[in-house]
């Protein structure tokens, strides 16, 4: 399975900004629930493209909230998928190769993991509540 991390590019930061920008009010837009795969269609570029801007603006900030947040940027891009109908489905439905949507979703999202790891922007764990 490949990932939005496959074809990176080392986008300007103004762009990465602005594609950032168009990505979240998207995400607004839809409701993201964390239930629901989306079409690809509706994202306002390439998944690599939307992964590349976050990356850029991952490796300019100091602030930890906001690479946290541009890291689960990048992990919800495997919510966008190719075939999925108008309006989304769930998660728990069939998707292509006698998958569920939430099958799918979990692998890309393991890839993307492993790849953001990998450029050394891993998602750490949290302590455990004492």
């Amino acid at each position: 399975m490949s990932s939005a991390l496959d074809e990176f590019q080392d986008l300007p930061l103004e762009e990465s900004l602005e594609l950032m920008q168009s990505y979240m009010s998207e995400l607004s837009r839809i409701g993201m629930d964390g239930q629901t795969a989306h079409d690809i269609s509706v994202l306002p570029d390439t998944k690599p493209k939307i992964a590349s801007a976050l990356i850029k603006l991952l490796s300019v900030t100091d602030d930890q909230d906001t690479k946290s947040n541009y890291r689960t940027g990048i992990a919800v891009l495997a919510f966008f998928q190719p075939g999925v109908d108008e309006g989304g489905v769930s998660l728990d439905q069939m998707g292509p190769g006698q998958e569920t949507w939430q099958a799918i979703v979990d692998e890309e999202m393991r890839i993307l993991n492993k790849k953001l790891a990998g450029l050394g922007y891993g998602i750490q764990a949290e302590a455990a509540p004492q």
